[in-house]
């Protein structure tokens, strides 16, 4: 399938095959043959519905609120669907259906499996809201991540990048987006070229509401990779600042991580020192507006920052994990 879509996707980005996105394509037969196989009719027509109406592919929805790449939102869709199902067949064999099984086994059920509640999170709330369920899963808690580097670490790491020879411009661009600005991988790889803009001699950054005026160096970095020729015969191959290897795509964050890690920049340490030093110096709304972080998001920041500043001399006389 990884061949097919490779091809698929040359073809369409070289204009010999009209747009169509092949990720979405090659999902929803996956579904068509996945139903097939649900020998309960009952359950088989549940699935059917929630995975037309319920369950939303787009970028955006769901559980892919956030930038991502193209292949983990689908794997997430699928195992979304696996759980589904597993679910609703948990229920039959306890002589239940969604309507009638008690909230007390619903929570056994996804007790035994970390990515359960998550999974079956919207699906048991689109059960009830349709009239075919009554217990309701909700989503993990999610902690905010503590870091163990200091903030003198996080500028010796920043000021290499920024002025160290033969770094890649994807590795200082990435590096530094997390380390300046507490960008995830996600995040930094979705951005479009049209983000960048060029003002007289400095270059912007917009990676939410408002441009950001890079530093000379993170600047001229950011204007090589817009700058890269490429061989697509159409302005799809255009679109992303980190184009990836697969024609029309752009780089996985996998892949920037794992680039990024090599030259010894820790993405989640990084992210967490950055975002704790810009949210002790910078207001809510700001912070939001500026960095893509909902305004929730960018308060429990604001008050981490107050209460874990403290703790950094600590911190830093402890041994160094990375991330």
């Amino acid at each position: 399938m990884k061949a097919g879509s490779f091809l698929l996707n040359m073809l369409i980005t070289s204009g010999t095959l009209p747009n169509f996105d092949v990720d979405e394509s090659f999902f929803q037969y996956w579904v068509s043959e996945w139903l097939g196989g649900i020998n309960n009719p009952e359950n088989r027509l549940i699935m059917r519905r929630y995975a037309r109406w319920g369950l939303s592919t787009k970028p955006w929805a769901g559980l892919s609120s956030r930038p991502t790449n193209y292949t983990a939102r689908f794997q997430r869709l699928r195992s979304q669907l696996r759980d589904s199902e597993a679910f609703l067949t948990f229920a039959d064999s306890l002589g239940h259906t969604p309507l009638t099984l008690p909230q007390r086994f619903l929570d056994a059920f996804i007790a035994e499996s970390t990515s359960r509640r998550d999974n079956l999170a919207q699906f048991t709330r689109w059960l009830k809201k349709n009239g075919f369920g009554h217990a309701v899963a909700s989503h993990r808690s999610r902690q905010m991540p503590a870091s163990v580097m200091s903030p003198d670490g996080r500028w010796r790491l920043a000021r290499r990048l920024l002025h160290g020879p033969a770094v890649d411009p994807v590795d200082r661009v990435g590096g530094l987006l997390i380390l300046l600005y507490g960008q995830t991988a996600t995040r930094i790889v979705s951005l479009h070229r049209s983000a960048v803009t060029f003002e007289k001699n400095e270059v912007l950054l917009t990676i939410a509401d408002h441009p950001i005026r890079l530093p000379d160096e993170l600047g001229e970095a950011t204007t090589v990779l817009f700058n890269r020729s490429t061989t697509a015969h159409t302005d799809q191959s255009d679109t992303w600042l980190f184009r990836g290897r697969v024609p029309g795509k752009h780089l996985t964050s996998g892949a920037l991580a794992r680039r990024v890690t090599r030259i010894g920049v820790p993405v989640r340490d990084s992210r967490s020192a950055a975002l704790l030093d810009l949210a002790s110096d910078m207001p809510v709304a700001l912070l939001a507006d500026l960095l893509g972080l909902s305004i929730a998001a960018a308060s429990r920041w604001s008050k981490v920052a107050k209460r874990d500043w403290l703790s950094y001399p600590s911190l830093r006389m402890g041994p160094y994990t990375g991330g």
